[in-house]
């Protein structure tokens, strides 16, 4: 590297670089932890789950480890990947109110789901008796001879015309033994991470006499082998070699459309249509498939060989259950060897000691009840050593977890006002004053989704929303629609009222939590004396926050103490809102100064709403994304808090609250601080996108230069998604917060939204598959 010591500040990243590289050098194994992917976007490393074999499309490794991994096979890194959120499965899962699931393999893992769920795991008897033969381990000294072992084994099983299954634990070895079976001549399938694409052809045909079958996890669980073969499998592929396909099933006008765009009941008419085409050729082959289900059973029935335990006996037990179902015969067996990593790591010594004392020769294995035992119990070992590493890993994210709901419920609040729960009791109370406005007014017994109310309905809910929620909707937004579209406009304007307000009660805690935190830290409030506060520092946070200058000699007089630091608070939480308040009028005038209105006649503050949402949810995305990243850099160090005789559990939690307030305040600052810098220019409107009634002839766009000389934070360059929102802000100038259109009424043909806008009536279509053809059939009326 040429570097004298790696350690110094300016090569700080060498060391994190070095380790990635080493571990992708030495414990990340193609074939067995990922795979070389030959896809559209050219060769890439796909990581193969440790417990399905699948390959996991999508997942990358952080921290740089993907792309050392990618150097070291001379393909292009691509961008690092960087954590936007995280949570522990077992913290996930308990986001759920109600928790209950079902499988086959749960009670190895019981004590497990009480500890960590609080749920009891309760055996149910199997529909049929099992009748499975599990036999003995076969133990021996070195991985060769366990390979040529295994492949003997085959042969003289395929001899009798048991098909067979053998899994494997990784895509390496599956390739192994396929080459030890090719030089026996033996015909065989591999399913693996690499021929995923194959899984239902092979699986289909799996449990044919005579078939051999190699494959990975992806076999050991899931997959229903049926003895004899699968005749809907031989109807299917009978319809491929036709050219019959659901495609060819749906009606003329859409055999060459795009799927998104058949109706999903026709679809569907298409593929019933076709599982009974399906269902009536499987007839002809159910007779010979029956034939060779009693031929099979009659020998002895599926034959299941594992060449390796697992770290968990729960993946063991999956492998084994794939043969012996609804009361067939069957049998399983493991192949193991001293070589194994299971083994070498935690039985090894103990085995190899037992196979000396008892003299046996090379290619001679044990199989005996004590040997398997053994093994056993290391897999129970390793289970432990597993269960103890996730107790500790959730022990840390519970630190996490409380911020993660904090963080997240305000995100919730600035993305929506309120909760899915909240907005639900909003629809149905207004769905209830809709009913009984229309019953009343217009004498209906009863009012279903679809009935359509007078004028006078229209006319009443537009001036009860006026009074009970402060919102508008004009009368034209209510007529001539049904109950059920009513009652979705009419919520949809009062969560955007209320979205609004609660916008706005967000950013005035910003403003007292940025007051607060610079009198906290330069006015000691215990101490009675002022001479000790520091006004003017006090006097450069505030410009720095809000862009403006105050004199420290303006600052209410006193003594110090509690008393006079509340005073001086409350002092500068007036300055703050009368410049917030004059900040809102400049956002949400035109380019004439004056204050923009609603049809109604109303302020119309939409375009602040907009503003303050999206630096609300930038700022806090941003830092909590680096929150996650020191959160990972402290609990990578917290151990050596142990030395000093302190819980690194407790230290983490102390640590992690201590950064956690300081992302909070910096939320806080970065948030006013950009709100008021930001200055508003205006632009010509193109000519389709003119906004509606009320609205300025030119419209404004928010820019983002600072006025300031200082260097407080400006707010940052456009980019695609600012622009988006700049063009939702637009929108929403009206009123409201952009989720929601309060101005529903008739439009000229110069106002209407382009073909490709969001139609105005707030349904979330585009403009072109809503009302566009009624409003142009209006226009020329």
């Amino acid at each position: 590297l040429g570097i004298k010591n790696i350690y110094d500040g300016q090569h700080m990243q060498w060391p994190h670089l070095i380790e990635q590289a080493l571990r992708a050098n030495n414990l990340f194994h193609l074939d067995k932890e990922y795979v070389i992917y030959d896809g559209d976007k050219g060769e890439e490393v796909v990581i193969v789950d440790e417990f399905t074999g699948r390959m996991q499309h999508g997942r990358r490794w952080s921290d740089g480890l993907h792309q050392a991994v990618e150097a070291k096979h001379g393909i292009t890194p691509r961008a690092e990947s960087f954590t936007l959120a995280t949570i522990t499965l077992q913290n996930y899962f308990k986001l759920y109110n109600k928790l209950a699931g079902m499988t086959g393999t749960a009670m190895t893992e019981a004590a497990e789901f009480a500890k960590i769920y609080t749920l009891d795991v309760v055996a149910m008897p199997t529909n049929r008796p099992l009748v499975r033969e599990d036999r003995e381990d076969l133990i021996y000294g070195t991985d060769k001879e366990k390979w040529e072992a295994l492949a003997d084994e085959i042969a003289k099983v395929h001899e009798t015309g048991r098909p067979i299954l053998v899994g494997t634990t990784s895509v390496e070895k599956s390739e192994v033994l396929s080459r030890l079976l090719d030089v026996r001549g033996l015909k065989h399938n591999t399913l693996n991470a690499k021929f995923h694409e194959r899984e239902a052809d092979i699986v289909a045909q799996a449990g044919r006499k005579g078939n051999i079958t190699v494959a990975t996890n992806m076999a050991g669980r899931g997959t229903d082998i049926l003895l004899g073969g699968n005749p809907k499998y031989s109807a299917l592929q009978e319809l491929k070699k036709e050219g019959i396909s659901v495609e060819s099933l749906l009606p003329e006008e859409f055999q060459n459309a795009l799927s998104w765009t058949v109706p999903r009941d026709v679809l569907l008419q298409a593929e019933v249509k076709f599982d009974e085409m399906i269902g009536e050729r499987a007839k002809k082959y159910q007779p010979d498939c029956d034939a060779e289900h009693k031929e099979i059973i009659d020998i002895g029935g599926l034959c299941v060989i594992g060449t390796e335990r697992h770290e968990s006996r729960r993946i063991d037990n999956q492998l084994r259950g794939r043969c012996g179902r609804q009361g067939d015969p069957g049998s399983s067996q493991f192949f193991l060897s001293l070589e194994d990593e299971l083994m070498r790591l935690f039985a090894g010594p103990k085995i190899k000691g037992l196979m000396q004392t008892l003299g046996l020769k090379d290619g001679q294995p044990i199989q005996a009840k004590m040997v398997s035992n053994s093994v056993e119990r290391a897999q129970k070992k390793v289970e432990q050593r597993n269960f103890d590493i996730r107790k500790n890993l959730i022990e840390y994210d519970d630190v996490n977890n409380g911020q993660r709901k904090a963080v997240y419920r305000m995100r919730q609040v600035f993305l929506a006002g309120m909760s899915r729960g909240d907005y639900f009791e909003l629809e149905n109370q207004v769905r209830k004053h809709v009913r009984e406005e229309i019953k009343n007014i217009d004498k209906l017994e009863s009012v279903t989704d679809k009935t359509r109310f007078s004028a006078r309905v229209a006319k009443e809910l537009s001036q009860w929303v006026d009074k009970e929620h402060d919102a508008e909707i004009s009368e034209d937004a209510l007529r001539d629609i049904s109950c059920e579209e009513a009652v979705f406009r009419l919520s949809q304007t009062i969560r955007s009222k209320i979205h609004g307000e609660k916008l706005r009660e967000s950013v005035n805690d910003r403003i007292d939590n940025v007051v607060q935190a610079s009198l906290e830290k330069h006015a000691l409030k215990d101490v009675e004396r002022t001479e000790t506060w520091n006004l003017t520092e006090i006097a450069d946070d505030f410009k720095k926050a809000f862009n403006h200058e105050i004199n420290p000699d303006d600052f209410p007089k006193g003594q110090g103490g509690i008393e006079h630091f509340n005073t001086l608070k409350q002092y500068l939480l007036d300055e703050a809102s009368k410049l917030y308040k004059e900040r809102e009028r400049i956002i949400c005038s035109d380019q004439d100064g004056e204050l923009l209105k609603t049809p109604g006649g109303r302020p119309a503050y939409g375009r602040m709403r907009q503003l303050e949402r999206y630096l609300l949810l930038q700022s806090i995305d941003e830092h909590w994304k680096q929150h996650l990243r020191n959160l990972d850099v402290i609990k990578g160090s917290i151990h050596w808090e142990s030395y000093a005789q302190k819980d690194p559990k407790d230290a983490y939690k102390k640590k992690g609250h201590e950064v956690f307030e300081i992302m909070l305040d910096q939320v806080d600052l970065e948030v006013v601080s950009t709100l008021f810098r930001i200055e508003v220019k205006f632009e010509q409107p193109e000519p389709r996108r003119a906004m509606d009634a009320g609205a300025v002839a030119n419209k404004p766009a928010i820019g983002t230069t600072s006025t300031a000389p200082d260097s407080a934070p400006a707010a940052p360059p456009p980019t695609a998604a600012q622009a988006e929102t700049r063009r939702q802000m637009e929108a929403a100038s009206q009123g409201g917060t952009g989720s929601a259109n309060t101005g529903y009424r008739a439009r000229d043909k110069k106002k209407l939204p382009g073909p490709n806008d969001p139609c105005h009536c707030g349904s979330g279509k585009k403009y072109k598959k809503c009302h566009m053809a009624e409003d142009e059939a209006k226009a020329a009326r």
